[in-house]
Order: structure tokens, then sequence, then C-alpha cells
């Protein structure tokens, strides 16, 4: 079994892993976050065009030092990991209170303070060392202390490195899949086949016997 980084207390009194400090998000990040978004969005586009594109970058890092202005609610989190004094890596994250109907709901979960992290970045020259692995064990122990028992996130499932850093590195396990479907321009089975001049398929049950 992967285990996760050995994990100390930083200089500044957060915790995060050896060689890795880990601390809240402040003005003046604005420049190294917009770096990081960027970054990532052009590795996912090189790897999938189709799913992926760049974002527009004018007034990116005002919209970030804006952001990072305001003040946050005891329910955010927005975390930075630096080495040796630039910043390396970001991470988002939110703790939402139990549902008022938890008990109607078919998902125990929904009964419990859950942990949804929704965001994560590590420079590429950073990536396998530790970075990722510090800010989700630190967001981690934030939630915990908030209350949390489970925590929860979203990623793309054909990427080559998220998906192996949450199940091997950080033992998460798949509970969903979110399906998707373009709309601009529909088609049916049936009406594809008589465009195209062709009889439809007979309709067959899972065990072969033909529907009526």
């Amino acid at each position: 079994m992967i285990l996760g980084p050995r994990v100390s207390v930083s200089q500044g009194g957060r915790l995060g892993c050896a060689g890795v400090n880990v601390r809240n998000a402040r003005p003046g990040d604005g420049e190294a976050l917009g770096r990081l978004w960027v970054e990532d969005a052009l590795y996912y586009v090189e790897l999938f065009p189709e799913d992926f594109r760049v974002p527009n970058q004018d007034g990116l890092v005002e919209d970030l030092e804006n952001a990072l202005a305001r003040k946050r609610d005891h329910s955010r989190l927005w975390l930075v990991a630096e080495i040796d004094g630039e910043v390396v890596g970001q991470l988002g994250a939110h703790v939402e209170p139990p549902m008022e109907n938890a008990d109607r709901q078919m998902l125990p979960y929904l009964g419990s303070t859950r942990l949804f992290i929704d965001s994560l970045g590590t420079s590429s020259a950073y990536r396998r060392q530790g970075v990722a692995s510090a800010l989700v064990e630190v967001a981690e122990d934030w939630g915990r202390r908030k209350g949390a028992a489970v925590a929860i996130l979203d990623t793309y499932t054909r990427s080559p490195v998220s998906v192996p850093f949450w199940e091997k590195r950080m033992h998460y396990s798949r509970r969903a899949i979110i399906f998707q479907k373009s709309l601009d321009s529909p088609t049916h089975p049936l009406t594809d086949f008589k465009a195209r001049g062709q009889s439809a398929p007979e309709r067959t049950g899972t065990n072969g016997a033909q529907l009526s």
C-alpha cells in the first residue's frame, strides 16, 4: 500500500509535509495563483482539447486579488503551498452542515458535516514532490476540526495524474459517475438510421428475446 508523505509542522506553525510550507492564501498571491490556473489548463488542453480550454487571462490576476482581499467566512478554506518562498500549489475547500432532511435521504453521509475539496493544483515542476499531499492533508485536518466526517470531491476521470493521486496516494474511493452529453446536435438512434435511409434494428431485451 502506498502511504502518504510524512507530516510535520512547518515554519509559521501550519501543518505541512517536510520541505513544504502550507499557509492561507493572502493578497499578493494572485499572480502565482493565476499562473498555476493557466498552467493546469494548458496541461489538460494538450491532452484533451475536446474537453478543456485555456481560460481568458485578461484581468485574471486582478480578479484573484479581489477575491483574496475579501473576507472569507469560517466555512471556506483557501490554501497555498510554498517551497523556498515560491507558491507552487493551491487548494480550495469548504464545509457544509448536515442536510435538514437527512433522515429522509438514502445516503447516510448527508446527515454529517461534509468537507468538499473544490480545487487542487500543483506546478508541473513540483509534481510528485509532496505538494498536493501536503495541501490535502492540511485541508482534511481543517475539515476534521470543523466536525466533518467525510471528504468529497470530483475530478476528470481520464486524468493521468489526478485519478492515481486520489486513489493510490490519498486513499479516496470512487462513489459516483458524472455523465455528460452535448445537446448542440442531438441525435436519436432511430431517427439517425432513417436519415441514412436504413432500417432501424429490431429491439431486443437483455436476454436476446425480441420486444413487442
